[in-house]
């Protein structure tokens, strides 16, 4: 939309469109083996209600609507823009298990909040660090109000403390980029902030950061309509993962465990000094933030609870049930955590993929 205002008046990028990625974390199933790993149980049904709250261009809900024909997916974005193609794409895959809304969540009534369905699946990927208190205090209400007791919400964040070190990176983009409302859209805008940058960074003793070494690259390796939305919003704000724990807490929830199920693993991801002060924790809070010490990563993917049921982990993980959806390597993939790299023994992963290649079968 060039010629209009970049922002909204809650400081919001508009104009730009939202980078379409399919994120394997917020699929239901991955969500339920978080879940089983964490010795907490969670029912993955074949009839689920699903809300995808900033859901932009719909990509996401559209596909996880197309492969569970039996859930419900309703998308929410402020984004008319987004919300028009999202069910644009929804009409032409003839999807009728899908809905869109456009809604700001901090501005909705009360009876707004109460015609939305009951969910068991609520899902926040890229928002929760990117918008106003107003809007946070919306994402509560719906909790509190449409999230079914033992019902799963996904949140993908800016974590401290590495997503600290972008802090002075995202306040120095948004000077670059100039006063908003001056005729000009974000996208380039943001055009105009990374060609200065790159001729500004050579002088400026800035962390050099992952996203800093992306913008630097040559060509950059981030769009400009991405660098909008997220930098060029008047509120990005990184939060420690016990601060999103306080801030979640009235809506009941609990935490349940990273997506990332490596992070479960120790030893993986800390070398044995850090390891034994990881075991020592005295709290699951003191453990996570050392957690964030040790992981070079600036974005966070946690799973909530609305009422955890505990279970034996190794009972619930025997349970899943795993299949090879591609063709399989003849050596074991390799992890990379950030800080190490780990394979399985070539014998055990020759076992694995003999059995794999039969066909699906449980962890057991």
């Amino acid at each position: 939309c060039p010629g209009q205002a970049t922002c909204m008046n809650d400081g919001s990028v508009t104009d730009a469109p939202y980078r379409i990625a399919f994120q394997t974390t917020q699929t239901p199933g991955h969500l339920a083996l978080v879940c089983a790993a964490s010795g907490v149980h969670w029912d993955l049904r074949d009839d689920l209600q699903v809300a995808d709250l900033g859901c932009g261009r719909g990509y996401v809900a559209n596909t996880l609507a197309a492969a569970n024909p039996g859930w419900h997916v309703t998308g929410i974005d402020h984004s008319p823009v987004q919300i028009a193609e999202a069910k644009h794409m929804a009409r032409q895959a003839g999807l009728d298990n899908v809905e869109f809304l456009e809604a700001d969540l901090g501005a909705l009534a009360d009876a707004e909040f109460g015609r939305l369905p009951q969910f068991d699946v609520v899902m926040l990927h890229g928002v929760w660090t990117w918008v106003s208190d107003a809007v946070r205090d919306g994402i509560r209400k719906l909790m509190q109000h449409r999230l079914r007791p033992g019902g799963l919400v996904y949140v993908g964040y800016n974590a401290m403390p590495a997503a600290g070190a972008d802090v002075v990176l995202q306040r120095l983009l948004r000077q670059l980029a100039g006063p908003k409302r001056q005729g000009i859209s974000s996208v380039t805008a943001a055009e105009r902030a990374m060609a200065q940058l790159r001729q500004l960074a050579i002088h400026l003793p800035l962390p050099r950061t992952a996203m800093l070494e992306r913008l630097l690259n040559d060509p950059p390796l981030l769009e400009p309509a991405f660098v909008a939305h997220e930098f060029l919003t008047d509120h990005w704000r990184p939060v420690f993962h016990e601060e999103l724990c306080g801030s979640l807490e009235p809506c009941k929830l609990e935490f349940v465990g990273s997506c990332n199920l490596f992070e479960s693993l120790p030893g993986l991801l800390a070398d044995p000094a850090r390891d034994r002060l990881l075991q020592e924790a005295t709290s699951g809070a003191a453990r996570e933030l050392l957690k964030d010490m040790c992981l070079p990563r600036s974005f966070r993917a946690d799973v909530f609870v609305r009422g955890a049921r505990r279970v034996d982990p190794i009972r619930a993980l025997d349970s899943m049930v795993v299949a090879a959806v591609c063709a399989l390597p003849e050596h074991s993939p390799v992890l990379d955590t950030g800080v190490s790299r780990a394979a399985l023994p070539q014998a055990v992963w020759d076992t694995l993929r003999e059995r794999l290649e039969q066909g699906p079968c449980t962890v057991a």
